[in-house]
């Protein structure tokens, strides 16, 4: 599909047969102009989701890394008490139990029939809230 769509692209380029007829000059090869940086454009963007294809369909340790850095790069804004809907004096079974019932509400298995997007904000909820857990925790313990 990509060299029936490059194809396509040369000949409108090369041909004498524009939307700006190409004897005009320089006028005339806007429309060419447009037509490739709107190809490079398209080709780019379908090179960037070919490789989220391939680095979602890596191992599983490859994934469990990468859940890793996300986790570290990801701060969430609100205190973790918040996050948890806890109150900031809460005993670890608290603590606990409020992080599964978010797990069990936000993990991103229950939403993978649903877009890429809301996988990913599922995603970002689930680091924000297994790191609010893990900061609660540690205070706890």
């Amino acid at each position: 599909m990509r060299l029936v769509f490059i194809l396509f692209v040369i000949l409108y380029v090369i041909s004498p047969i524009d939307l700006i007829p190409d004897m005009l000059g320089p006028i005339g090869r806007l429309d060419d102009i447009a037509l490739i940086i709107f190809a490079i454009y398209q080709l780019k963007k379908k090179s960037v989701i070919s490789e989220e294809y391939t680095d979602n369909s890596s191992s599983e340790n490859n994934s469990e890394e990468k859940a890793k850095q996300s986790r570290a790069r990801t701060t969430s804004k609100r205190p973790p008490h918040e996050v948890l809907e806890v109150s900031s004096d809460a005993s670890v079974e608290e603590i606990e139990k409020a992080y599964k019932e978010m797990a069990r509400k936000y993990h991103p298995d229950r939403v993978n029939h649903l877009g890429a997007e809301l996988q990913a904000m599922a995603h970002e909820k689930m680091v924000e809230i297994t790191n609010a857990y893990d900061l609660l925790k540690k205070r706890a313990g």
